[in-house]
């Protein structure tokens, strides 16, 4: 009977212990997913940069290159003188600069019958008006 008596007083502690490791498991699954996620994060993030900086090496990539295409344009006579007309707006002998500019006044859209003194008059009068249409 003492056995039987036994058994009982440690059912008590056997459930307290299972449900004590039952929540410690649960903790544990929980932290584990926590980190799962975060490392799931971090990896996407990674991702995203390294696409970025892809992206950025093959910009450098291109303007290396141009660059070096353009240093060695420079390194002859006919790309040095492109540089020098280029900076300081140098011409060659024999040659003339010819500067466009553009009209002071714009060119009016409306079109008035100038047949006449009396409409011309009119007009000087009231530009203001005309201008407004």
């Amino acid at each position: 009977m003492q056995r039987y008596g036994q058994r009982d007083v440690r059912k008590p502690v056997r459930l307290l212990l299972r449900r004590i490791g039952l929540l410690a498991l649960a903790l544990t699954v929980v932290l584990a997913s926590i980190a799962v996620w975060n490392v799931f994060q971090k990896e996407r993030d990674s991702a995203m940069m390294r696409s970025q900086n892809e992206h950025e090496l093959a910009n450098l990539t291109a303007r290396k290159k141009a660059l070096e295409q353009r240093l060695s344009e420079l390194g002859t006579e006919r790309g040095k003188e492109a540089i020098l007309r280029e900076q300081y707006s140098l011409a060659s002998v024999g040659e003339g600069m010819i500067t466009i500019v553009d009209p002071s006044e714009p060119a009016s859209n409306t079109s008035f019958a100038t047949s006449s003194p009396s409409t011309s008059w009119l007009h000087n009068l009231f530009l203001w008006w005309y201008s407004v249409w």
